[in-house]
């Protein structure tokens, strides 16, 4: 049982190998995910997430191991920074979903943003149709208005 987070570890590094992820090291203690994410802020684009080890040692985990590489060459001298090696010491300090390169965020809409705002609130949800479905919608809400209306007059006769 001691093994399993090398042996997790190892599955991740078959799995996608090491050369994506950069270890940064030897900073600060004070120093904050914030701080370690700022470096990173041009990478957003190519998918980057920041997993702690310890107070002093970070990882860099990339989408592709040519972001890592084009990182390392942009990252502050008071950083002390190398790629995370297949048999590293740290990759017994992790399990192996700290080596999955991240996924891309899926593209969202002001729709989206709602729907998802309306149901952590707890609120009906609600849909917000284009113009052509509101029509519909109207013209049938009329519909039934009228027939409803005719049918009153036919029962009751008209004053």
């Amino acid at each position: 049982m001691d093994n399993l987070p090398f042996m997790l570890g190892s599955v991740a590094v078959k799995k996608y190998g090491t050369s994506h992820v950069l270890v940064l090291y030897d900073f600060p203690p004070s120093t904050v995910s914030t701080d370690l994410e700022r470096i990173f802020e041009k990478f957003g684009d190519h998918g980057v997430v920041i997993r702690w080890i310890n107070d002093t040692v970070a990882l860099a985990v990339f989408q592709t191991p040519s972001a890592a590489n084009e990182a390392q060459s942009c990252i502050p001298p008071r950083y002390k920074v190398r790629v995370l090696k297949e048999d590293d010491d740290l990759l017994t300090k992790n399990d192996g979903i700290d080596l999955e390169p991240p996924t891309p965020r899926p593209k969202t809409s002001a729709r989206t943003a709602q729907r998802l705002i309306a149901h952590g609130m707890g609120l009906k949800q609600f849909t917000n149709f284009g113009s052509d479905e509101l029509k519909k919608q109207e013209e049938a809400r009329r519909s039934r208005i009228a027939a409803r209306q005719a049918m009153r007059d036919d029962a009751w006769g008209s004053d």
